[in-house]
């Protein structure tokens, strides 16, 4: 065949350079031959069959049966090459054998891969895995050498129609299959001793080598191993099962209960025959003889591996938050004193994370919404572990960034700035909103519930702003906080007793343009019996925030009504007075209703009652407001614009505002004295009276401002150029001594 070979090709390429040719000739020998050396020694079967037969043909080139495929067959290379393959495949295989063959002769699929049965000549079975292949020759020359004809070489498929030819490999897989079969078997003997006896019971000798002289047959499912081998010990001793740390411990508690005669009860793990772990219970008790002496120990051990796994998975849902699996705040707490105890001296920080909006974002678009947008954020917080560095979610709203070991505050910042990017990666994260508080550990704090809470201050005092800032705790802030407490708990208080002793009103005067006293503003103020006096800018926006602002701002009202129906009764039925009202108040349904039924208890002109709000109020809803002032209108109510150009620009939406007065901001009035400002404040003044509104100057303070206001036709003025703030019986006395003027 080498000859025929060498004919060929020197037939094809002719007889120039013959001296290349025969290198490449000797080549292509040297490579045949490994070739078949590697064919014939590779440790799976290989065969090339021919349609339904395998090729044996010992004057071929082409490799026909190698040596394991015999072996695993039982039959030789002529045995084989004499009968095709159908003949001895398993009756059972044969049929989708036979359809994955087509499949693979008609070019519908490359190869196909199947575990199936042959038949010994014996007539026993054995199991292969079975891959068959293509034989896909390209070259012309070499189809030659195989022995092809011209006329049947392959199409371009690279698969003949008529002389397919393909390789089989075969995998004797008959031990696994065995191994399969015995792990069947053993399951089901699992089962039937599952249903028939719930553990291992035993009898120990109590002799010096303390063997089990009795095992049941659970001891298998328990243990892995039969009665016999732990028995006498002669496979393995049970106590070999038991774990290390738990052997001593088991014999002490033994030892221990026999000598008072009492039950024997203990949890521990053993190590099973195929090496894994098991929770047991074991309970037992003693035998004694007729002198009391121990001769033996008698019990059952009992599988509790689930009933311990429960335990574990209830430990680990104490210690991890369902929602994100992250660490909670019960194992930082843990974490933390641990830490603290074992190594006091490393430098430690927390800077915990609080989604500020988290219960709003619930309320409006539901739970499964603002959890959502939470896991989210957790998997991006994520990206920002190291191992200095851990992560903890230590409430529905807050996650906790435990920092250990490093040099200096600028660290914190930068991982400030990461959890910046990680809110700024998704506009669901800035509906949340958030603020970072950031404690570092003082040396002499050990507290982690203490830690908690100063990082908690330190997020929580920031403005209430989407975009998340970052806040180093202070002692100052604390005690601000601390203030702020106290204040809410004392207001609190004041208004669920309605007592009027805490809250006072202060009266200033307000001036036309004559000079004579036009009305007063009630100014409320707070005494403390802890704090002292509470200023209305610290206590109203605390009241506000909490609420309290309603049963706060009706008992305003009421003290303010009593005031003006003083001045009344004294025959000053042109006096105006201005109460203050919150946003909060404005909106709430009754509060109409509210104010004009104690305008009514106290029996005064509501004329005489003006409502002043800001000019803020009109940036949530503008047109809410506006018709709320209109219904104030129509009860006979006067409305003023305070603070106005401090803030909300309503100038131009002047026309539409339902006001009567509009209340010049103090920074306005400063302004008089500087002659390029001037303008200013005599156009909004003009622009007011052709709006049919009237102007009152607020923080009128001497005569050069006076005068300036009266030269813009300013209708009324307030300030301590006229009066400070008095209160009630000095108001009263300084009315009337205003009116004998």
């Amino acid at each position: 065949m080498q000859d025929f070979g060498k004919r060929k090709v020197r037939e094809t390429v002719g007889d120039e350079k013959e001296n290349d040719l025969e290198q490449l000739i000797k080549k292509l020998e040297e490579s045949s031959a490994l070739f078949h050396t590697v064919f014939e020694q590779a440790p799976v079967g290989i065969a090339v069959g021919h349609n339904e037969k395998w090729i044996f043909d010992p004057t071929s080139s082409l490799p026909g049966i190698n040596s394991a495929f015999e072996k695993i067959l039982c039959r030789s290379k002529k045995e084989l090459a004499d009968i095709s393959w159908m003949d001895i495949t398993h009756p059972d295989d044969l049929q989708a054998d036979l359809v994955m063959f087509q499949k693979l002769k008609s070019g519908e699929i490359d190869s196909y891969s199947m575990e199936k049965r042959f038949i010994h000549p014996d007539g026993s079975d054995i199991w292969v895995r079975m891959t068959v292949v293509p034989l896909k020759l390209e070259n012309d020359i070499f189809a030659q050498m195989a022995g092809l004809d011209g006329d049947e070489a392959p199409d371009e498929t690279g698969i003949r129609s008529k002389d397919f030819k393909h390789i089989c490999i075969l995998e004797d897989i008959t031990k696994r299959k065995i191994i399969e079969k015995e792990l069947r078997e053993s399951e089901r003997s699992k089962s039937v001793l599952l249903s028939n006896l719930p553990g291992m019971s035993y009898r120990y000798s109590y002799g010096n080598g303390r063997t089990m002289e009795f095992v049941s047959e659970g001891s298998f499912r328990l243990t892995g191993y039969r009665p016999e081998c732990l028995i006498k010990d002669r496979d393995i001793g049970y106590d070999d099962l038991i774990l290390e740390q738990y052997r001593q411990a088991r014999w002490d508690e033994w030892n221990k209960v026999l000598s008072r005669r009492e039950p024997f009860r203990l949890e521990y793990e053993i190590a099973t025959a195929d090496g894994s772990r098991k929770w047991v219970y074991e309970t037992g008790q003693g035998v004694y003889d007729d002198d009391g002496r121990v001769e033996a120990l008698e019990g059952i051990v009992i599988d509790i591996t689930g009933r311990k796994q429960r335990e574990l998975e209830i430990n680990r849902l104490k210690n991890h938050d369902y929602l994100t699996g992250l660490n909670n705040r019960r194992y930082f707490v843990e974490l933390l004193s641990d830490e603290i105890m074992r190594d006091p001296v490393v430098k430690r920080a927390v800077l915990l994370i609080y989604l500020r909006h988290y219960n709003t974002v619930n309320l409006i678009y539901g739970y499964p919404y603002g959890e959502s947008i939470v896991k989210e954020l957790a998997n991006e917080l994520q990206h920002h572990v190291r191992d200095n560095i851990l992560l903890f979610k230590i409430s529905a709203d807050r996650f906790c960034f435990y920092v250990r070991d490093y040099e200096e505050s600028n660290e914190l910042i930068c991982l400030c700035d990461l959890i910046r990017e990680s809110f700024n990666k998704s506009v669901y994260f800035k509906t949340i909103g958030g603020g970072i508080g950031i404690y570092e550990i003082e040396r002499d704090v050990i507290d982690p519930e203490v830690i908690l809470k100063c990082a908690a201050i330190a997020a929580s005092n920031q403005n209430n702003t989407l975009e998340p800032e970052y806040t180093f705790f202070s002692k100052e802030m604390e005690a601000r906080l601390l203030r702020k407490a106290m204040i809410k708990e004392e207001i609190a208080v004041s208004t669920s007793r309605m007592s009027h002793e805490c809250l006072s009103l202060a009266f200033q005067p307000i001036v036309s343009l004559d000079g004579a006293i036009a009305g007063f503003e009630a100014l409320s103020r707070y005494e403390s019996e802890n704090l002292g006096c509470i200023s209305p800018e610290e206590f109203i926006p605390i009241a506000e925030e909490t609420q309290l602002i309603i049963p706060l701002g009706e008992m305003i009202i009421d003290k303010a009504c009593a005031f003006l129906k003083e001045i009344e009764s004294l025959g000053y039925n042109d006096i105006k007075l201005y109460i203050n009202i919150s946003i909060i108040q404005l909106l709430r349904d009754s509060f109409p209703a509210d104010i004009y039924r104690i305008v009514k208890e106290k029996g005064v002109n509501p004329s005489n009652l003006c409502l002043e709000i800001t000019e803020s109020v009109f940036s949530s809803n503008f047109k809410a407001v506006n018709e709320r002032l209109q219904q104030f209108r129509e009860l006979g109510f006067s409305i003023a614009l305070d603070d106005f150009g401090a803030g909300y620009s309503s100038l131009s939406r002047e026309r539409e505002l339902n006001v009567n007065y509009l209340k010049l901001d103090k920074h306005f009035i400063d302004d008089l004295t500087s002659a390029n400002k001037l303008t200013i404040v005599g156009d909004i003044i003009s622009m007011a009276h052709k709006l049919g509104h009237y102007v009152i100057a607020e923080g009128v303070e001497n005569e050069v401002q006076k005068d300036r206001l009266c030269g813009y036709s300013c209708d009324y003025m307030q300030g301590f150029l006229f009066s400070q703030p008095l209160v009630d019986t000095a108001a009263l006395e300084f009315l009337k001594e205003w009116k004998k003027k």
